[in-house]
């Protein structure tokens, strides 16, 4: 396994995009989460586990109660780190956006349909911890 630093960006296409010619392709720049958004990610999995009734090993029970929207509000802010030709539904360029912290603005998930949401998601929990292959091929 190899750690990347936060100031590391990898490159990634939505499924969805993979179609496209290169040119219409959205392109996001991710980065793994920092120490303190794993943090707050892994105090929604511990609140989901203590709110899990019957069985707190559950796995069914666990992922029914994370509250999924604020765990991909949290991945995609912490982890997207700006994209190239993102376009809104009039065809103009998005701008990205982010705070003092570093972290993409809140109002931008609103350029996301859930599924997006999902995937984005899943790929930014996934840089956390990248194999040498996946180094290569993010390059």
């Amino acid at each position: 396994m190899i750690a990347m630093s936060y100031d590391d960006t990898t490159e990634f296409v939505l499924t969805a995009d993979q179609a496209l010619p290169p040119a219409e392709q959205t392109v996001f720049l991710l980065r793994p989460l920092s120490e303190r958004a794993q943090r707050r990610i892994e105090n929604l999995f511990g609140q989901a586990m203590s709110m899990s009734t019957t069985n707190p090993e559950s796995v069914a029970e666990i992922r029914a109660a994370v509250p999924f929207g604020d765990l991909h509000a949290l991945c995609l802010c912490a982890g997207i780190a700006g994209w190239r030709n993102l376009k809104d539904t009039k065809g103009r360029p998005v701008e990205y956006h982010a705070d003092k912290s570093g972290e993409m603005l809140t109002d931008l998930l609103r350029c996301f349909t859930v599924p997006q949401k999902a995937e984005l998601a899943q790929r930014i929990l996934s840089l956390n911890g990248m194999t040498e292959r996946d180094v290569k091929n993010s390059r």
